[in-house]
Parts: C-alpha cells; structure tokens; sequence
C-alpha cells in the first residue's frame, strides 16, 4: 500500500507541474510587459524547486521498494534515470535567468520543453502505476486462491467431523481436539487477509466480511457439536 500510494503522490506531483509549467509559457509568450518578467521568473524558480522535490520522492520509493519484494522495479529504476537525463533542474535555472535578463523568447522555449519533460515523467509514472497494479493484482489473485483452497479443505474436515459425531465414531475428547485444530486454521486464514489487505487496496470490504462470515458460521457450528458432547 505504501509503495501505491507514493506512486500517487509523484504522479500527482507530476501533473501539478506540467500544469504549471505549461501555464507560465502561456503566460511568458504573450507578455508584453517586460516588468512583469521578474514575476514569472519567480514563478519558475517555484517549480524548480517543486521539480527538485519529484526527484527526491523518487528517490524515496526506490528506497521504499528496495524493501519490497514483486515489485516492478526495473522498469522504475529506467524512469528514475531517464528523468534525471532530462535535467530539468538547469533548464528551469536557465529560463528564470532568462526572465532576469527579458529574454522572454529564449525563457519561452526552455519552459514548452520543461512541460514537455513533466509530462513524458506523468506518462512513465502512469505506466509504471499499471505495471504495478498488475502484478500486485496477480500475486494477490494467487494469495487468494490459496485462501479460498484452505477454506474448502476447512470445511469438509467440519462436515467430516460433523457426520462422525452423529454416527458416534469419535470419543469427545479426540473431536474437541479437531475442533480447535479447525478453529486455529480458520483464525490463522484471516490473519493472512489482514495482511494481505495491508499491502494493497485490492482487498475490499466484501472479501473480509465473507471470510468473517465463514468464520461465524463455522463457529456456531463447532460450537453445536460441542454441546452435543
């Protein structure tokens, strides 16, 4: 989930700035007063320094998925270096000094190539943000399958044990040991979805509730077998 969310946030980050910069070279090109550079060039120091920012949150969820396991991160690692080649630290100094000195024209060209850069970076964040989710989603797919199979097997020991109590083929003390050994495996399951539904938002409410559900069930029934006794 950590990994998602700051995934998010740069492409949030990424956005905000295309917008930005895109803006300020609208406003750069048709300006006709040459005082208000200074005003833009301040505005352009801003997003240099928001710039500055996406590279060390980057920074921090490469770090984030070094910690990681099934994660993506090769093709991040690519997008990581070909924003770093991108230099948009020095193109954006150099358009602000450029607002300095009223070279208004020059400033406008390096700003459509920044807006250009921030969002070729939204694209490969997007990207990025659909590679992860697919494999996230698979690796939970499997996890879940796991889950459901372990349920199927839970229940037919219940339904096992339940046919053998009624024909009286088990000794009571020999049943409240199944019994509990079913109850610790029904336990065990969701506390395998609790933390499943730590690492991504693909884990609804809904998956919970029926596995609590199963639970309960199970639950009443054990305990029916067990005043049966």
């Amino acid at each position: 989930v950590q990994a998602e969310m700051k995934t998010d946030e740069l492409l949030k980050r990424a956005e905000s700035l295309e917008k930005q910069q895109q803006e300020l070279a609208n406003e750069t090109k048709n300006n006709k007063d040459a005082g208000k550079d200074q005003k833009n060039a301040d505005k352009q120091k801003d997003i240099s320094k928001q710039s500055d920012a996406l590279q060390k949150e980057m920074e921090e969820l490469e770090k984030l998925m070094d910690e990681l396991s099934d994660m993506p991160q090769e093709e991040f690692e690519k997008l990581k270096e070909e924003f770093e080649k991108q230099e948009n630290q020095e193109l954006a100094e150099k358009a602000e000094q450029d607002l300095k000195q009223n070279k208004s024209q020059q400033a406008q060209q390096k700003m459509q190539q920044l807006s250009k850069n921030f969002e070729k970076t939204k694209q490969n964040l997007q990207n990025f943000k659909n590679s992860m989710q697919q494999q996230t989603q698979m690796q939970n797919f499997m996890e879940m399958m796991q889950l459901m199979d372990k349920m199927i097997d839970l229940s037919k020991e219940e339904e096992e044990l339940k046919k053998e109590l009624q024909q009286g083929n088990r000794q009571h003390n020999e049943s409240a040991q199944k019994q509990e050994k079913i109850r610790r495996s029904l336990d065990q399951m969701l506390a395998q979805m609790t933390e499943l539904s730590k690492k991504t938002f693909a884990i609804t409410p809904e998956m919970g509730k029926a596995l609590g559900d199963a639970k309960q069930n199970m639950n009443q029934t054990i305990d029916a077998l067990q005043n049966r006794n």
